[in-house]
């Protein structure tokens, strides 16, 4: 009967089709874990603390992208990718929106939204991310968001994601302050199957 070990490496090798000559099981672990067949292809990761966006910005109706207060940049993280990688996109902060605030992930490229997550289109759903909907009578769900990369969503081999905001300039806050930090995390698993 074959051992764990063995087990393991016949996945790595027989099943993956990776390349066990002269490697040993954790230099094939190792592998496994950072290429595309199988692992993390990298990850980024930004805890914003640049201060709280108080009043949110009134964007006329249109989406815009969320910028810090200081430096005036994006709130916005890059990350190494290629046509085909599948991207986790995980957010985690403190937002108390307006009624008519609407927020959402996008694919920035030259400073402008390409594509939202929401509807995985260049127009976003009416209301944005249904997780960050500004209501307190739905019970919502908000988990991770994935997109596979389109050559259209690349800049110079990298993807950059950031927060997409409509509002009317009413009372609300997103918090990105050493109190409260927001943190925007990218995970490229590599080509999706």
């Amino acid at each position: 009967m074959p051992s764990l070990a063995d087990l393991e490496r016949s996945y790595y090798v027989d099943t993956l089709g990776m390349d066990g000559v002269g490697k040993t099981l954790n230099d094939l672990r190792l592998e496994f874990y950072t290429n595309p067949r199988g692992g993390l292809k990298g990850l980024e990761r930004t805890k914003f603390t640049s201060g709280d966006i108080n009043p949110l910005p009134d964007t006329a109706g249109a989406w815009a992208i969320l910028n810090q207060t200081a430096p005036v940049e994006p709130f916005s993280v890059t990350i190494d990718a290629e046509i085909g990688d599948r991207i986790e996109v995980q957010t985690n902060g403190l937002i108390f929106p307006h009624a008519t605030s609407k927020f959402d992930l996008a694919i920035i490229v030259a400073g402008a939204a390409e594509r939202y997550l929401s509807s995985e289109a260049a127009v976003p759903s009416p209301d944005g991310d249904p997780g960050w909907y500004p209501d307190n009578t739905y019970l919502r769900g908000k988990g991770p968001k994935h997109f596979d990369v389109v050559a259209d969503d690349l800049e110079d081999d990298t993807v950059t994601v950031g927060i997409a905001f409509k509002g009317n300039g009413a009372n609300g806050v997103f918090h990105a302050s050493s109190n409260y930090p927001f943190e925007l995390v990218l995970k490229n698993y590599g080509v999706s199957a």
